[in-house]
């Protein structure tokens, strides 16, 4: 009897403590993407430890304080009913809207592009697949494909940009080859698209040109915990990343 109530007494204060920490926090795993590859010079734990630990600070730094000043944007941020946010950017020239869903497990902007887009497994209860809005890049004069000799072509693929660029060697300089296609795996599927630079405009505000984004020709869905994503209607599975954010509004954290 007595042993039964030590632990009655026992699994209460469990679930007491359990009850008062689990609201107050939460806890957010972060992953580099997968065109990324984090260098560590020593196999020595302690340097490889202080090596991560001066990046980490380096990186705080420059977000808190970056060498470019930013100029203030306002745009509005809307609440959906599965707990996600939705942003409406214009990109092009004329200007293209879209609705984007806030993803800040994504590096990339995408949106589905031209009439080939293909979304695999995607069941969208109250949008027709055929339906879904696509970027035009034909009708915008500042669409502009990303070579491999661009900066940004060689982060997403790094050291293997040369074997994917057969027509660039290292000493090229005026090489016309588009960046090889870029895939990214996600927990509830994968997509697969061009790198593109384009003009984001902010009406009355700003217009940013040069901003990488990603034309999306195929989407795979594998996960069934997006379908309250999915019965939204207006909602398109096209999302904003958490890096762009950061750049673009300034935010010194996120």
């Amino acid at each position: 009897m007595a042993s039964s109530l030590l632990l009655f007494l026992l699994s209460f204060l469990i679930f007491i403590t359990t009850s008062k920490s689990t609201p107050a926090t939460i806890t957010i795993p972060l992953s580099a993407p997968s065109f990324t590859k984090l260098v560590v010079p020593s196999k020595d734990p302690w340097s490889a430890l202080n090596h991560l630990a001066t990046q980490s600070l380096s990186r705080s730094h420059h977000i808190k304080s970056p060498k470019t000043k930013f100029s203030t944007i306002k745009t509005p941020l809307f609440p959906r009913s599965y707990g996600g946010y939705s942003i409406s950017l214009n990109f092009g020239t004329p200007p293209q809207t879209t609705t984007f869903v806030m993803d800040s497990g994504s590096s990339l902007v995408w949106f589905p592009c031209t009439s080939r887009y293909l979304c695999a497994e995607c069941n969208f209860p109250d949008i027709k697949r055929t339906g879904i809005p696509t970027f035009l890049p034909k009708l915008s004069s500042s669409s502009k494909l990303i070579g491999c000799k661009n900066p940004r072509c060689s982060v997403f693929f790094g050291p293997e940009i040369q074997s994917k660029c057969h027509d660039c060697d290292s000493t090229a300089q005026n090489c016309t080859q588009t960046c090889p296609p870029y895939s990214i795996q996600y927990g509830s599927g994968s997509t697969a698209g061009l790198l593109l630079s384009e003009t984001l405009d902010f009406p009355n505000q700003k217009t940013i040109p040069d901003f990488l984004v990603g034309l999306l020709h195929f989407i795979y869905q594998t996960a069934r915990r997006d379908r309250r994503v999915r019965s939204e209607p207006r909602i398109t599975p096209f999302t904003i990343g958490s890096q762009e954010i950061l750049l673009l509004f300034s935010i010194s954290r996120f």
